[in-house]
């Protein structure tokens, strides 16, 4: 039940609210080299303190992020940084969060596929979400965060007309909302791609940037794909947006057979972030990459003995 309800929340993040989505279906949370990186949603389960990305130094929510972690003791304290998931994940950055106080039952905790469908399908207030939510009252959950709290209260149409005449700060991840949203709807990956391009804030924004990148990716044109990761590296991003943007263009040079620029995109990576909880896994891959090269170069490369 627990899974189902993650799931739909995630679903409705992805299709309605336009989101770009993370689905981890493995038995555990989130590894901890996992770059927990502009964050709007967070649902998981089940771990009994901040665990993985949550446990480490950065975690990057966006302002207004909601969070949550099923569990039956996540709010059993919230004042801590550091015990179960309410405080930690307020100590992160989240904006609202829910959680148990005691034991609920599983009947007992929110399901956050209605939270979700109600918050960003239908734009209820953050309070009123949470309460529809819930199967019962006066039982072990506590919601904190600003009841009257509206992100989605205007259609993401007339939130993007608005924030166009404004220039919003937020205009490129209102951009990025609606080319997943026209993805949904039936457009092609050649028109989002292309509305993209058309764009004079996609080359000064390394959300747009990346964001064409990963549009190229999935039409299958890695050339295209690396080309649009370097423009976003040149542009101001976040410290795990760059992890993120260094690892999926490492993997693209690689299969476009550039291994000396995937070694150099890796080092990068190393020297701009030297306690990267992958670290480990960077340095296998820069092995595997440096005996590549050194198998491509040698003299005898391609050579047969008869």
């Amino acid at each position: 039940m627990g899974d189902d309800w993650i799931l739909g929340a995630g679903k409705i993040c992805q299709y309605y609210g336009g989101y770009d989505t993370t689905f981890d279906t493995n038995a555990g949370t989130f590894p901890a080299d996992f770059p927990m990186s502009q964050i709007a949603v967070y649902c998981g389960w089940y771990e009994d303190n901040a665990s993985g990305p949550f446990a480490q130094k950065d975690v990057e929510f966006l302002p207004g992020a909601f969070a949550y972690h099923l569990h039956s003791y996540s709010a059993a304290t919230i004042r801590s940084t550091t015990e179960h998931w309410v405080g930690p994940l307020l100590a992160k950055g989240a904006t609202a969060t829910m959680g148990a106080v005691d034991e609920p039952f599983i009947i007992g905790t929110p399901d956050v596929s209605v939270f979700c469908a109600r918050w960003i399908v239908q734009g209820f207030t953050y309070g009123e979400a949470a309460y529809a939510s819930l199967a019962v009252l006066s039982w072990q959950t506590t919601v904190i965060g600003d009841p009257l709290y509206r992100p989605f209260g205007k259609s993401l149409q007339a939130l993007l007309d608005e924030q166009q005449k404004t220039h919003a700060k937020s205009l490129d991840w209102t951009y990025v909302r609606a080319v997943n949203v026209n993805l949904f709807h039936g457009k092609s990956l050649a028109e989002m791609s292309f509305f993209l391009q058309s764009l004079p804030l996609t080359m000064q924004s390394a959300v747009l940037s990346e964001k064409l990148a990963d549009l190229y990716n999935a039409e299958g044109k890695p050339a295209s794909t690396v080309e649009m990761y370097e423009n976003a590296l040149k542009l101001p991003t976040s410290p795990l947006q760059r992890v993120r943007i260094r690892l999926e263009m490492a993997n693209r040079l690689a299969e476009l057979n550039r291994t000396k620029e995937a070694s150099a995109d890796l080092k990068k990576l190393l020297d701009e972030d030297p306690d990267y909880p992958g670290k480990a896994t960077v340095e296998q891959k820069l092995q595997d990459l440096t005996a590549k090269l050194s198998a491509k170069e040698s003299p005898s490369a391609g050579k047969t003995t008869p």
